[in-house]
């Protein structure tokens, strides 16, 4: 999973902000100035995700199949080691993306580690920081001269119906559980019960790539605008 780039948000930000300085009220720069702190956050939480992310995949795989015997390979999972049995012989195992899936705060689990688990906290905690922030951007701009409100469904399902009223009658989504990988990152509550399959989190990469694309042509809008 590559960085998330804001760099192209932070400056459309800071020309849009220049270009309506004049027309700003008070309560205007305030809002501007908590804008453009959020987006330099959710640019720093982001960066702080992808890294645990990659961190977390080479505690849980510190090394790639390796050959044992004809037609088999060593797999490493967290602590253990499994022997596998190719599909084809000739085609040695490739780990492409490997998905780490549990319940918060349940039983301990042998495949994770206390150290794989202390990181895996931090990358709950950037992970729901991620969608609050991401929430109050969307509203921000609805209260902005030259700005359009814009909609991130992905963001308000994960931040309405799976964080914040999970338990409500439009979520009823309240298996807390978390799962990350490295084509996907972090998932909120990843791991389903029977009959709470409704608001699936389609994972942090492509929620953030959603909301940085759209905030991006917002403020586009507005800085393009005559």
């Amino acid at each position: 999973m590559d960085p998330v780039d804001y760099s192209e948000a932070k400056e459309l930000l800071a020309k849009y902000s220049q270009r309506f300085a004049p027309t700003f009220s008070a309560p205007h720069r305030d809002l501007v100035a908590e804008m453009t702190t959020k987006v330099e956050d959710l640019d720093q939480v982001s960066g702080e995700i992808v890294d645990l992310v990659s961190r977390l995949d080479k505690l849980n795989h510190p090394s790639e199949p390796i050959p044992d015997g004809e037609g088999y390979d060593i797999i490493t999972i967290g602590p253990f080691r499994l022997r596998a049995q190719r599909a084809d012989p000739n085609v040695p195992i490739k780990r492409e993306n490997s998905m780490m899936g549990y319940v918060r705060g349940g039983p301990a689990d042998p495949f994770r580690t206390p150290e794989v688990r202390v990181m895996e906290g931090r990358l709950e905690r950037a992970t729901f920081t991620f969608y609050q922030l991401a929430h109050r951007v969307t509203h921000l701009t609805e209260k902005l001269p030259g700005l359009h409100s814009f909609e991130c469904s992905s963001v308000r399902i994960v931040r309405n119906h799976l964080l914040e009223h999970p338990e409500g009658k439009s979520s009823g989504v309240t298996f807390d559980t978390f799962s990350y990988s490295t084509k996907d990152g972090p998932c909120v509550k990843g791991v389903r019960r029977d009959g709470q399959m409704q608001h699936m989190d389609q994972g942090f990469r492509k929620n953030s790539e959603e909301f940085l694309s759209r905030l991006i042509k917002t403020l586009k809008q507005a800085y393009l605008s005559t």
